[in-house]
């Protein structure tokens, strides 16, 4: 396929249209048929349409694709769904503090999409959506501030693996059923 440009005069003026136009052969030879009139398009359009029907590079250097704010957020929306999807929140009922629960969660999430140490969570997160999509700033996944939620998992660990436990089992009932 390409841009086919068509001239025609009438009257001492002279016209222009443009064609989306494809070539076929046929037993007489090739022969080409219009496949669109993109004649009220504005020029930049058009000539987008004939640079890709040319197979030509819109963009000539990859410098030139620039982001900015853009996060990483594929491995935390898979992440969120497991942790939706199983209920997850139930097992940390025996923490009564909200951000201390939303810095254990980014410790979770952080240790399985960057794996490494725990504390290194704040550095290895930056240029991603974990803060945000944990409903903590990032610079409250510092070192003291994680020890902390840490700590408070002290003394609730047997309500913390009973509640993994009865949803392993749901997991599994609703998996094989």
């Amino acid at each position: 396929m390409f841009v086919q440009v068509v001239k025609r005069k009438v009257r001492g003026k002279v016209y222009e249209t443009h064609l989306i136009r494809e070539s076929y052969r046929t037993e007489k030879g090739p022969r080409h048929r219009t496949i669109a009139n993109i004649t009220s398009l504005p020029e930049s359009v058009r000539s987008n349409i004939a640079s890709a029907l040319k197979s030509d590079c819109f963009v000539t250097k990859s410098s030139e694709l620039g982001l900015s704010e853009a996060l990483s957020f594929g491995g935390l929306a898979i992440l969120h769904e497991a942790w939706d999807r199983f209920n997850l929140d139930q097992a940390l009922e025996g923490i009564s503090d909200p951000p201390v629960k939303s810095r254990i969660k980014a410790m979770i999430f952080g240790r399985i999409l960057f794996p490494g140490s725990k504390l290194a969570i704040q550095t290895v997160s930056e240029g991603t959506a974990l803060g945000k999509s944990c409903n903590i700033k990032s610079e409250d996944l510092n070192e003291d501030l994680l020890y902390s939620a840490m700590d408070s998992l002290n003394g609730n660990w047997v309500g913390i693996e009973k509640g993994l436990y009865s949803l392993n089992w749901i997991f599994f009932a609703a998996r094989f059923s």
